[in-house]
């Protein structure tokens, strides 16, 4: 029996319309979308599928796109709190506290509760506040740090401390209180690698404070989901392990399964420009000459950050660009289908000329020939569904193009990007 025939039996029993309301909303490989009322890790990497009053059914992790629940409002956010990045994009966010010992930083996260992070294994801590209105930027001085005051004054030295209200900062050999309420952010140089991605099933959890944790799951059940980390924890090198409350729960997906989700790929070729091309940047500007870079996981937008949404439908995982982009992936022949939900970003609704958002035209070429053009898309119409063959292919193309009115609040999601082996 195929894979795919394995599949389908397996969701057989998880079809009937009239159970009852669920939690949890699952997508499969082969693009179906189950209601159900709760998950479970089960055994040879499986997960335990349940709805009230009908048969469980075990689907093959890897055959799992992602798991989301239900109307996960977004939790309201701690006073004063952070976002901290590991260097492997897993988040962090919550208020600082007292930290447990040097060169340690510790978040008491509404999710995760108090977790402690090495200096080392962090990109960056913003703050919330602040994070819409920081460009991309990153530290100038090798070997420096770089810290950003909400006033906007820039200083470069070494992170010494952060404690709940104060950060140490080393400045030409001099050791400078500041408090965190005046934190915007935070940038590290002096860190790790970051960890290997083993070939093995790993697990990318979201919770609904924004805090995300990558691993192997060690446990999901009415209690939370547990994960095993790629790094090590601060009392040694056994891996740092997190639960998260089911309470907490918005979303997860696999890594290294049969879907591969483009925003955790690297693309080939990036090709952006506007359709007035804009002066050169100079030093007092950190924006590259586009100013509006391709984004993963999250809107082009940098005055309303936020996750990709179109037509009220929440994307965790896919691709912000601003047209003009062209983002071109190398295969390797092994993926069989690309699949995507594209569409304006609901940012724009209300915004430009007669109130319609950005004009875009998508495409999808596949070893140099077309295979998708959306036509023109306003953030009033319905969202386009992309499922492109890939048999063999080896390279895959993306393209948002202008529509009409120039690139005017040109936001274009390609929500759920995904490629399907």
């Amino acid at each position: 029996m195929s894979t795919d025939m394995r599949l389908a039996v397996a969701l057989a029993a998880l079809l009937p319309a009239s159970a009852p309301a669920a939690e949890y909303t699952v997508l499969t490989v082969d693009n179906r979308t189950l209601t159900v009322g709760s998950f479970t890790r089960g055994t040879m990497d499986t997960i335990n599928l349940a709805r009230p009053g009908w048969m469980h059914a075990n689907l093959p992790a890897e055959d799992i796109v992602e798991i989301a629940a239900v109307e996960t409002a977004p939790r309201t956010a701690p006073s004063g709190p952070l976002r901290v990045r590991l260097t492997n994009g897993d988040l962090l966010v919550g208020a600082a506290a007292e930290s447990p010992g040097p060169d340690q930083i510790a978040i008491l996260s509404p999710s995760l509760g108090s977790v402690a992070i090495p200096f080392d294994q962090i990109d960056s801590i913003v703050a919330v506040s602040q994070q819409r209105y920081l460009p991309p930027i990153r530290p100038e001085t090798p070997g420096a740090d770089l810290l950003l005051r909400a006033g906007r004054d820039r200083i470069t030295g070494l992170l010494a401390g952060f404690s709940a209200d104060r950060i140490l900062f080393t400045i030409d050999g001099k050791e400078v209180a500041i408090p965190v309420r005046e934190l915007a952010g935070l940038y590290l140089t002096r860190v790790k690698a970051p960890p290997a991605i083993p070939g093995t099933l790993l697990a990318t959890v979201t919770a609904r404070d924004g805090s995300v944790a990558t691993g192997t799951l060690e446990e999901s059940s009415g209690e939370g989901i547990r994960i095993r980390t790629l790094y090590p924890g601060t009392e040694g090198p056994a891996p740092r392990i997190v639960l998260i409350r089911m309470t907490e729960f918005a979303f997860l997906y696999f890594r290294n399964g049969r879907c591969v989700y483009l925003s955790d790929l690297q693309p080939s070729k990036v090709e952006e420009r506007s359709y007035v091309e804009p002066a050169s940047p100079t030093p007092d500007s950190p924006l590259a000459a586009f100013p509006f870079p391709w984004q993963r996981d999250r809107t082009v937008d940098p005055e309303q950050p936020g996750p990709l949404t179109i037509r009220g439908r929440v994307h965790r995982k896919g691709l912000g660009v601003h047209a003009y982009c062209a983002l071109t992936y190398d295969l390797d022949g092994t993926f069989r289908r690309f699949c995507a939900t594209v569409g304006v970003d609901d940012g724009t609704r209300g915004r430009g000329p007669n109130g319609r958002g950005g004009n875009v035209v998508f495409e999808v070429w596949v070893d140099g020939r077309k295979r998708f053009n959306s036509g023109a898309v306003t953030c009033r119409d319905e969202p386009c569904e992309i499922d492109v063959p890939l048999e063999g292919a080896k390279t895959l193309r993306l393209v948002a193009d202008y529509g009409e009115d120039y690139d005017l609040l040109d936001h274009a999601d390609w929500g759920g990007a995904r490629l399907i082996r």
